[in-house]
């Protein structure tokens, strides 16, 4: 099933600001982001977009600490990261959601169905 553009915009939304985010947060504190790239089939499907997801890990010795994807799921892996996974997760979903009030600026009638 393929996804209303309005939450597409979501998505891109977050993808985009993810790790720009990261730097804002955690730059200097010892932790790394990677981003994973979607896989692609070789044929088109329907569906959704795929997006890129992000691991954070410790620098020193490369433990997963969080995971973060452009749908709205995160999680957090290890209790050590979770006061900048809050402020992360916070200011993702701040990106997204001004992501869709923009897309209803454009689009007043886009909850209507």
């Amino acid at each position: 099933m393929v996804k209303h553009p309005k939450y597409q915009a979501m998505d891109s939304a977050r993808e985009s600001e993810i790790p720009v985010i990261f730097k804002r947060v955690c730059e200097g504190t010892g932790y790394v982001i990677k981003e994973f790239a979607p896989k692609i089939p070789d044929e088109r499907v329907c569906g959704p977009i795929p997006r890129a997801s992000y691991h954070v890990f410790r620098k020193s010795d490369r433990t997963l600490m969080a995971e973060f994807y452009a749908n709205g799921h995160s999680e957090l892996k290890d209790e050590e990261f979770q006061p900048y996974y809050e402020k992360m997760v916070g200011m993702i979903e701040g990106s997204a959601q001004r992501a869709l009030d923009e897309y209803k600026r454009h689009d007043p009638d886009c909850d209507r169905f």
